[in-house]
């Protein structure tokens, strides 16, 4: 008699789990994940890694410098349409259009010095 409670109140808790997962999928479980963008920045001539490039983010108005391997990173992004701006002084600013998903995208960017 005291198995027969253990079974039923599993089954009682595996159905309300199976219920609660539906209706965590119906309601779109995923909807507030974020993603990414992360890239490199190199020189159009030689294909060099550029530090202390700035890199603006537009929409969100946010802006990193490119570390000593040229890398940039932008987390916890909402999915959609973005634009990168890549500029350092002796250089042209490069723009690129980018779309966000809810992972991690890499985009990498190549700028080319001024005349």
């Amino acid at each position: 008699m005291k198995q027969g409670k253990i079974m039923k109140k599993a089954i009682i808790s595996m159905f309300l789990v199976l219920i609660l997962s539906s209706v965590f999928v119906a309601c779109g479980g995923s909807e507030g994940e974020t993603g990414g963008i992360y890239g490199y920045v190199t020189d159009f001539d030689n294909g060099a890694a550029i530090p202390n490039v700035e890199i603006r983010l537009v929409p969100g108005e946010q802006a990193a410098l490119t570390d000593y391997d040229g890398m940039f990173e932008f987390n916890d992004l909402e999915p959609g349409q973005y634009t990168i701006f890549a500029s350092k002084v002796e250089y042209l600013t490069n723009r690129v259009d980018i779309t966000v998903e809810d992972k991690k995208v890499r985009r990498d960017i190549v700028i080319r010095k001024r005349d």
